[in-house]
């Protein structure tokens, strides 16, 4: 998925601390899915873009190899969206409904647009509903689906991203430090403002609509013909920008659950199909 930036700690430090180590001790009892992402912290590496056929992608070259697929190593290289998909049809491995969802991935994975589609499919992307409290096994789509990681509990999640931690690989972390990350960069949190308008339900008018994503594609594409320079302060400047045109149409900029949408336990369908 799209995004670049660094962040705050939360009341998480113990979990920072072991996150940033890529070592998080599991805790039994939690989620099968859960368990099984726990298992694989420190693994897989991030990359951007939501195409299977990114250079290196661990789903287009070890998709159609069954064992190779479903244990990724440190250097396999995949989205936010796509380790959120390994980790819980890893965990049904065992699931009739696994190996069709696999298929669809396959079938799906030269076109872009089909291909995330079925990956929102898997995820339950369109029953997802904001102002939800997230449990063990619960997908989080942070504006829109500019990020997507696997909740642990009410707080944390197992994200595969460039940071919080000082890696860019699989890491136990706070929801409250992923939000953050993405409102730490002006073109990062440009590009998942853009994806809240589009990929979310918004209480803004069609004419709010309208100005607010215009104002975004503007500063992007000025940014992408280096007619803005983002030094420091230039990015702390359009952040604020940003934040003040969403409070101007009635938002808080501040309010996570606001663009947080908390999909419930995409993955359990797969256990009544185990084997």
């Amino acid at each position: 998925m799209p995004i670049n930036m660094n962040l705050e700690s939360t009341n998480q430090t113990s979990l920072s601390t072991n996150a940033a180590d890529g070592i998080r001790p599991p805790t039994e009892g939690t989620n099968q899915v859960v368990d099984k992402g726990r298992e694989w912290i420190g693994r897989m590496t991030w990359q951007a873009g939501t195409a299977a056929n990114e250079t290196d992608s661990h789903f287009e070259s070890k998709l159609n190899n069954t064992y190779a697929f479903h244990s990724p190593e440190e250097s396999s290289r995949m989205n936010c969206k796509e380790a959120t998909i390994l980790i819980g049809l890893s965990a049904y491995a065992d699931s009739s409904q696994v190996n069709e969802f696999e298929r669809e991935l396959d079938e799906a994975k030269s076109d872009e647009i089909n291909y995330n589609k079925t990956m929102n499919k898997i995820l339950s992307f369109h029953n997802a509903e904001a102002k939800v409290t997230p449990s063990s096994g619960d997908v989080l789509f942070m504006f829109g689906d500019a990020h997507v990681a696997l909740a642990t509990d009410e707080n944390n999640a197992l994200s595969l991203w460039h940071g919080p931690s000082d890696n860019n690989h699989l890491q136990e972390v706070s929801s409250d430090q992923l939000f953050d990350l993405t409102r730490s960069d002006a073109v990062q949190y440009a590009n998942a403002l853009k994806s809240w308008l589009y990929n979310s339900e918004t209480t803004l008018s069609s004419d709010q609509f309208h100005e607010l994503s215009n104002d975004l594609y503007d500063f992007i594409d000025d940014v992408t013909d280096e007619r803005i320079e983002l030094t420091g302060p230039i990015h702390h400047e359009y952040i604020q920008k940003f934040d003040d045109k969403l409070r101007s149409f009635g938002v808080n900029p501040l309010d996570k659950e606001v663009f947080i949408r908390v999909a419930k336990q995409p993955f359990e369908p797969l256990a009544e199909k185990s084997e």
